[in-house]
């Protein structure tokens, strides 16, 4: 999905800053990266829009930070995760 916008400045720099964990998505027309170390599957605190889907590829669009999406009922179970090293989900 980065097809096209690999060299666009915001791609780039939210890729070194994520240090490799970091996720792609499409939200519609939108293409999303997520850093992946804050937060769970889909809920994600930095979430950016980077560009937008097209035909063949990826067309860059001015970098956006999207709202987190925040999920405190999963709370619990990231805290026993944490501090339980045996618990299973």
């Amino acid at each position: 999905m980065l097809k096209g916008i690999e060299t666009h400045w915001p791609v780039q720099i939210l890729k070194w800053f994520a240090k490799g964990f970091y996720g792609v998505q499409r939200q519609g027309r939108s293409v999303v990266i997520n850093d992946l170390r804050m937060g769970l599957e889909p809920e994600y605190v930095f979430r950016f829009k980077v560009g937008r889907t097209g035909n063949p590829h990826s067309t860059p669009v001015p970098n956006e930070q999207l709202p987190p999406i925040r999920n405190f009922g999963r709370l619990g179970a990231v805290w026993q995760r944490i501090w339980t090293p045996d618990h299973q989900p």
